[in-house]
C-alpha cells in the first residue's frame, strides 16, 4: 500500500492516458529500499503512459521495505507492480 501511494503521489501521466489502460512494471530493489532497475513487463499500448509510469518509480527512488531480510528477498527484491491512471479521462 505504501509503495502504491508513493508512486501515485509523484505520477504525472500524459493527457493521452485513458482510465482503462494498465502498465505492468517489474521493480528491482536493494535491501535499503533503493530502486536499482525498472522494467516494462506489459505495455499499456500508450508509450507516453508507459514512460511516465517508469519515471514515477525512479522519481520515488527509495521505498520503505521490511527489516526482515528473508521477507525482503521473497517479496521486495524484485516484484511486479501494476499502475492504472484511474483519474484519467475516459
Amino acid at each position: 500500500g505504501q509503495i502504491k501511494a508513493l508512486i501515485q503521489s509523484v505520477w504525472r501521466f500524459p493527457p493521452s492516458a485513458k482510465h482503462d489502460q494498465v502498465v505492468l512494471l517489474r521493480i528491482f530493489m536493494v535491501p535499503t529500499g533503493e530502486v536499482t532497475d525498472v522494467q516494462l513487463v506489459e505495455s499499456s499500448g500508450n508509450t507516453a503512459l508507459d514512460r511516465s509510469a517508469e519515471q514515477a518509480v525512479w522519481r520515488v527512488a527509495k521505498f520503505p521495505v521490511p527489516e526482515d531480510a528473508s521477507l525482503f528477498e521473497k517479496q521486495f527484491r524484485n516484484f511486479l507492480f501494476q499502475l492504472k491512471p484511474e483519474n484519467a479521462l475516459l
